[in-house]
């Protein structure tokens, strides 16, 4: 997996060059189905791959990003305000996708979805941001098995 989220993260890079990647975008649709919430992981993702190319688009206007001879990031606030949002969220896609189960303990008794996880998808998202990495650490820490803390700490 050490190199399948780079990848996935990527591919939504190439996305704004060639309206397409390279797994199918249904795959992500089960995922996002499974775990998205109204509150903070609710744009699905093709609305996410539409609202980043959208924003490369901006940042090449703009100047924040340099198009040639490759992408080049010219302005940090611009990264931080407008592209960490999003790439944040397609990561969790990823993450969700891959994560090896979620602490048994605080899971249902009758055990159908072995993956539902008492960490939420904010917690998450702060978390892949790096924002208020210390006051989640713990939720973290109590609540995902450590293959799945890997995978977060990626």
């Amino acid at each position: 997996h050490r190199w399948d989220l780079p990848i996935h993260l990527l591919d939504s890079i190439f996305y704004c060059n060639r309206n397409s990647i390279c797994e199918n975008i249904s795959n992500w649709d089960k995922i996002f189905d499974e775990y998205s919430d109204d509150e903070h992981f609710n744009t699905s993702p093709s609305d996410l791959l539409n609202q980043l190319q959208e924003e490369i688009f901006t940042g090449y206007d703009n100047h924040f990003l340099q198009k040639n001879p490759h992408l080049v990031l010219l302005d940090q606030k611009f990264y931080h305000s407008q592209l960490k949002p999003i790439l944040a969220q397609w990561a969790l896609l990823w993450l969700l996708k891959h994560f090896v189960g979620f602490n048994s303990s605080k899971n249902n008794n009758n055990n159908k979805n072995p993956k539902v996880s008492t960490v939420s998808n904010k917690i998450l998202l702060d978390y892949i941001q790096g924002n208020n990495i210390n006051d989640n650490r713990e939720v973290i820490e109590n609540n995902l098995l450590n293959e799945s803390k890997k995978l977060l700490n990626f």
